[in-house]
């Protein structure tokens, strides 16, 4: 297409797409809305399918696919469009145009399920429809800038850090071992202890580790097994680092060519909770020289809000439990009243211990409040090590995520 052409189409385009008297549908209208943005064509989404499904089920994937099996044609087969820039137009219209087609069918089956559901109704009207096609787009195409000089230091700190804790696990690997691999370049490369399977063999198999997790080498099982041999130490440091390493890597190759990601954000209709991937910046580790990495260009100020324990008060306003509603009504410190309960240490004993900079009393109030925010989303003994530890920077064990 010439640029006239693609200008011509876009002009079009934009008549239709915003065009007030006519209802717009759109299943994952975020993309849809994103897409027209980005080249100025104006668009407005006055129904989102996706957000609905999800909200009358949870526990479904939220693809159109499924969505359209579930409601619409349970013989419906979506084809695979991962390839779809390669394909020609004759099968790019039909394919296009079946897209649109269950679109209209999905939203007129999902519609009557929803009215039925009076509170679902008021809530996806009033807070998730305007925050998906409205909120998320802007977020999503404004991005977060990279700073490339810190992301230069921060790789150059970890660099060093994470190949001293590699040398420091090769020191307990038996000499005269043998990789559990067939691969010629990997026996050249030595132990690599960021691999699961030589490190699994290495802990379970040639150190005598207790394996009670069918070899599993997951980040809950290695908490479970520090202090029960010194190449822990190393391996957790190391594993640390390499995350980090990926971190700064992944924003790196996704920084466009004015310094900013864009990840894409994902809204869980049930909860109103939001996911993040392409990178995931939610998991961004609480460390000063990471985050710092990411900020506002030159010229901007990047403020943060925060609604002070917003999830924990609207359970104990739903629930009515009266220790909760007690402790926020009094400005108690709900995480120290958790931390307490689960520890049998009073209240106050810890206040003064952490007043008095003990680290101890400092871990506990950070586990309490990994249970305090992982239980409020039904979080497994798995999940809640995995999400203290990415949130919080702090070791929780399986035996106390299972017993808190």
């Amino acid at each position: 297409l010439t640029p006239q052409e693609k200008k011509d189409i876009y002009r079009l385009l934009g008549a239709v797409l915003s065009k007030p008297n006519c209802v717009h549908m759109a299943f994952n209208s975020s993309f849809e809305l994103k897409w027209s943005k980005h080249r100025h064509i104006p668009s407005k989404c006055d129904y989102e399918p996706m957000v609905v499904a999800g909200l009358l089920d949870e526990n479904l994937p939220h693809d159109l696919g499924t969505s359209v099996q579930m409601y619409v044609d349970p013989d419906f087969v979506k084809l695979d469009s991962s390839k779809i820039s390669t394909w020609d137009w004759d099968k790019v219209f039909p394919y296009n145009a079946s897209d649109a087609d269950y679109n209209l069918r999905l939203a007129h089956a999902l519609r009557p399920r929803l009215e039925a559901e009076p509170s679902s109704q008021r809530l996806y009207d009033n807070l998730l429809h305007p925050f998906q096609t409205k909120v998320l787009p802007k977020l999503e195409l404004g991005g977060i800038f990279v700073h490339m000089d810190k992301l230069q230091q921060a790789e150059e700190k970890c660099v060093p850090e994470r190949d001293n804790q590699s040398n420091e696990i090769l020191k307990y690997v038996p000499e005269g071992y043998v990789l559990p691999v067939k691969s010629k370049k990997s026996l050249k490369r030595g132990f690599n202890p960021g691999s699961p399977k030589q490190l699994s063999d290495l802990l379970f198999n040639v150190l005598g580790l207790p394996d009670n997790y069918s070899g599993s080498t997951a980040e809950a099982v290695l908490i479970e097994l520090k202090g029960k041999h010194p190449i822990m130490v190393p391996i957790m440091e190391f594993l640390k680092y390499e995350k980090l390493l990926d971190f700064l890597e992944s924003w790196r190759l996704l920084r466009d060519s004015k310094g900013f990601i864009h990840p894409h954000y994902h809204l869980i209709p049930t909860t109103g909770r939001l996911s993040c991937t392409d990178p995931n910046l939610q998991q961004t580790p609480r460390i000063l020289f990471i985050r710092n990495v990411l900020g506002a260009p030159p010229g901007y100020v990047l403020l943060m809000f925060d609604y002070s324990q917003i999830e924990l008060r609207i359970i104990a306003h739903y629930a009515q439990d009266p220790e909760m509603i007690q402790a926020f009504l009094h400005h108690e410190d709900i995480h120290l009243l958790t931390a307490s309960d689960i520890t049998n240490i009073p209240m106050e004993e810890l206040r003064a211990r952490i007043k008095d900079g003990d680290e101890e009393a400092k871990e506990l109030r950070k586990k309490a409040k990994a249970v305090n925010f992982g239980l409020v989303f039904e979080m497994g003994a798995f999940g809640l090590v995995r999400y203290a530890k990415e949130k919080y920077e702090v070791d929780l064990t399986l035996e106390e995520a299972t017993t808190w």
